[in-house]
């Protein structure tokens, strides 16, 4: 009977069980700001669970709070992404940031119930928005290929007709030369 009672009460906690999450295995991967609200997507890269997790606050680069938290009790899976809402209450008019600075400062809190040290914790999480670079490798120095009019006929620079100058990187000029 004493067998039947612990595999009751302990495997339960096996599977609920949980230590303390590794700070740098989460990414903040997106901010989303609105009127009315702000989005945090956080990459948990952990095969631990976050429990009870929220944005407790956020800073940018001067220090300035851009928000505090709300808790949002459940539970993040490890190795998944997770949303955390921030809701302006509209009554009192749109939400009104300070114009901030990237980096953002992001404290990411979560309960551990059990193991090593139970309690609360904070990560601390920068976010900086990464820009695309549609062509990171300007080429400055191109050749002219030849010089064409509009028909398309290979010609000799002349004045007031139509030229289009062709380049070795696929690039085209048109111009037309004034005496």
């Amino acid at each position: 009977m004493k067998k039947i009672l612990y595999i009751l009460l302990f495997v339960p906690l096996a599977g609920f069980g949980q230590g303390q999450v590794d700070c740098s295995l989460l990414s903040v991967t997106d901010v989303v700001i609105q009127n009315d609200s702000i989005t945090f997507e956080i990459f948990n890269a952990d095969t631990m669970d976050t429990h009870y997790p929220y944005v407790s606050y956020t800073l940018d680069a001067n220090g300035d709070t851009i928000q505090n938290g709300q808790m949002n009790w459940y539970v993040t899976p490890g190795e998944t992404t997770s949303y955390y809402y921030y809701t302006h209450n509209m009554e009192f008019g749109p939400l009104v940031l300070p114009s901030f600075e990237y980096p953002l400062f992001i404290y990411f809190t979560y309960t551990n119930f059990i193991g090593e040290d139970p309690g609360d914790y904070t990560c601390e999480l920068l976010y900086y928005p990464q820009m695309d670079i549609i062509n990171p490798e300007v080429n400055l120095e191109k050749t002219l290929l030849k010089t064409i009019d509009i028909l398309g006929r290979e010609v000799k620079d002349r004045p007031y007709k139509i030229l289009i100058d062709l380049y070795d990187d696929g690039s085209s000029k048109k111009r037309i030369i004034f005496e």
